[in-house]
């Protein structure tokens, strides 16, 4: 009989929430700690694309996780100023009929509940108020703040890009980096924007809409099924500026400002902001090692390949995480082939996400090109030119949308246990 492995994930967001499902499903015992009191997702939208869907189907979850989601027809890139179209390409239904699972947009909340309320449902344990002090390794036990010890015989560092599961393994690996580039945030009901006749083709029908401008770059989309669409700036901000932990409040006027000279219908969704808030861009230098010798601790998701937004690919480099650990760990036959088995979600894992993280970074200069010779280049050929590897709108790159959407961890999994098997 196949052991049953008493896990301990740390971190109740989203990579942590999906592994727990994966592990469970896959005959272990999984217990989530979550420092935070309750389970609150920061942050307000979330895609989930195709190379992520695909778990879920795999799961039996997709019809469900469709519920409270939306299937964006479109994802446009405008120019900064004019609003001028640059690039469209249709995702629904293009993108389900191409790579076979569809690619969907809601709410970080709403995704956070549906899988709480899964991973509960499958027997997952998961306590809040569960700040972790330290790890010891070696004994595979993780001390609370409270005192209490917890020993497993895995534990999982889903506890994102300030991973605290990281630094126990890597050394200082939670010290962040300022990035250049703040983010600004807010909200807008969607039905108060579709009272102003320009501004409807921005939103209908549900669309992912980017701007790209000099420093700068903005996005616009639909949170599921809520009267809201989510707003997101990037600028690039002062070198010998501050950086800014917590979200800073803004004005109207001080976004305005901010982005004075771009698209006047951008300005007039501002207005309707009821509050919005900027914060530093901070990242993390790439994690050079995801497991211990042990086979006692893995990290997943941000813990272990934080990856900057320009490609939305986050979450579902999280989600794939939990699919190859879930897929690995339903072919443990003894605790000793922990360590193997981890090794072998490392050696599948972390070249993919890492080039996924390198790419996202590559796209944030694409995206904020000062006007000037290359941007002129960039907007020609998206207007005019016929997609090409390496193209400035990645979702109809030839070689980059295959790379990124048609992956099947699950698949490759297998056939990574296949031929293990097989030597």
């Amino acid at each position: 009989m196949e052991p049953s492995l008493r896990v301990t994930v740390i971190g109740a967001g989203l990579s942590g929430l999906t592994s727990a499902i994966g592990l469970q499903r896959s005959g272990h015992k999984v217990t989530i700690l979550e420092k935070a009191t309750e389970l609150k997702e920061i942050g307000a939208g979330i895609n989930i694309s195709p190379n992520a869907t695909k778990v879920f189907r795999e799961w039996s979850l997709l019809e469900r996780l469709e519920k409270i989601c939306i299937k964006p027809a479109l994802a446009e890139m405008h120019s900064w100023s004019s609003g001028q179209p640059l690039s469209a390409t249709e995702l629904h239904p293009a993108f389900e009929r191409e790579y076979s699972t569809p690619y969907l947009v809601t709410h970080r909340a709403d995704l956070q509940k549906f899988l709480a309320n899964e991973a509960r449902r499958l027997g997952v344990s998961i306590r809040v108020g569960c700040a972790v002090e330290k790890i010891d390794i070696s004994l595979s036990t993780v001390i609370l703040q409270s005192g209490e010890s917890i020993t497993s015989d895995l534990i999982l560092g889903a506890d994102g890009e300030r991973s605290i599961v990281r630094s126990n393994l890597d050394g200082n690996w939670n010290l962040m980096k300022d990035s250049g580039y703040d983010v600004y945030r807010f909200t807008v009901p969607r039905s108060r924007v579709l009272e102003h006749p320009d501004l409807v083709p921005l939103i209908e029908p549900y669309s992912i809409r980017m701007w790209v401008g000099p420093g700068a770059h903005m996005i616009l989309y639909p949170l599921g099924t809520h009267d809201a669409l989510n707003v997101i700036f990037t600028r690039q901000h002062a070198p010998e500026r501050p950086i800014i932990i917590h979200p800073q409040p803004l004005t109207v006027n001080e976004i305005q400002n901010d982005f004075k000279g771009w698209d006047p219908r951008l300005h007039k969704i501002m207005e309707m902001a009821p509050s919005s808030g900027k914060r530093t861009m901070l990242y993390a230098e790439e994690c050079t090692r995801w497991t211990h010798e042990t086979g006692h601790l893995a990290l997943i998701g941000d813990a272990a390949h934080a990856a900057f937004p320009y490609m939305a690919q986050g979450a579902a480099m999280g989600i794939e995480d939990a699919g190859a650990l879930g897929t690995l760990l339903e072919h443990i036959k003894d605790l000793s082939d922990l360590p193997k088995l981890l090794h072998t979600y490392e050696r599948i894992r972390k070249p993919r996400a890492l080039e996924i993280r390198r790419r996202s970074e590559a796209f944030k200069h694409v995206y904020t090109l000062p006007d000037g010779p290359q941007q002129e280049e960039r907007d020609t050929a998206l207007l005019h030119e016929k997609p090409r590897e390496g193209w400035a709108n990645f979702l109809s790159d030839p070689v980059m949308r295959p790379y990124v959407y048609e992956y099947d961890i699950v698949a490759m999994t297998r056939k990574a246990i296949g031929s293990s098997e097989d030597n």
